[in-house]
């Protein structure tokens, strides 16, 4: 069974999340990106 995958576009960069890596990194991670997105 594969574990679910996160993706994330930060400034070009690709980053994979694993689901059992820090959820507080993901959120970091996202609301990095909407803070990018609110910013252009």
């Amino acid at each position: 069974m594969r574990k679910p995958r996160f993706e994330y576009w930060i400034n070009g960069d690709r980053l994979h999340c694993d689901a059992n890596e820090s959820l507080s990194y993901l959120e970091d991670a996202r609301l990095k990106v909407l803070a990018d997105i609110d910013e252009n």
